[in-house]
């Protein structure tokens, strides 16, 4: 009988204590009575104007500019007449050989499901491991077929063969 008592007892103050929370959430949401107030219209002197008393003094030289380009450094050069020696154009440098598509990608492995025809190779490109899927591209890399110890993968619109890692 006891236990029934106490249970009562913390249902009634359960109870009291969501109701006080249900009525300051409620009274918080409704925000409070105003009465209008009538806002007289003030009329005010405008501000007045102080005048400023700093001087911005632009008799510097242009730190932009280094002392040997000034306008009056150029003018007092003296052109000294000459033979006048040809110009000739630096010579031309290839680009440096593309690297080989195996040293930044290799075949790790592959992933299929018999049931639904599908392979997911395992590469290594630039060190990180990642999957793609047939006809998937990444990174410019696009591979074509999947074989379980090959790829055929097309990269700058060349078509390369790169053999499972050991």
């Amino acid at each position: 009988m006891e236990n029934k008592y106490l249970r009562y007892g913390l249902v009634c103050l359960a109870v009291f204590v969501w109701g006080a929370i249900i009525y300051r959430v409620v009274a918080g949401m409704s925000g409070p009575e105003s009465q209008v107030i009538p806002v007289k219209k003030q009329t005010a002197a405008p501000p007045a104007r102080v005048s400023d008393n700093f001087v911005l003094n632009a008799d510097y030289p242009d730190p932009f500019i280094p002392e040997a380009d000034t306008l009056s450094a150029i003018e007092t050069k003296k052109t000294v007449a000459g033979p006048v020696t040809p110009v000739t154009a630096p010579p031309v440098v290839s680009a440096p050989p593309e690297p080989a598509v195996s040293s930044f990608l290799q075949y790790i492995g592959m992933i299929g499901n018999p049931g639904k025809k599908r392979r997911i190779a395992i590469l290594s490109l630039h060190g990180k491991e990642i999957l793609v899927k047939e006809n998937e591209k990444k990174d410019g890399v696009l591979v074509k077929k999947i074989d379980g110890d090959r790829i055929r993968i097309v990269y700058k619109g060349k078509v390369y063969i790169i053999e499972k890692n050991s």
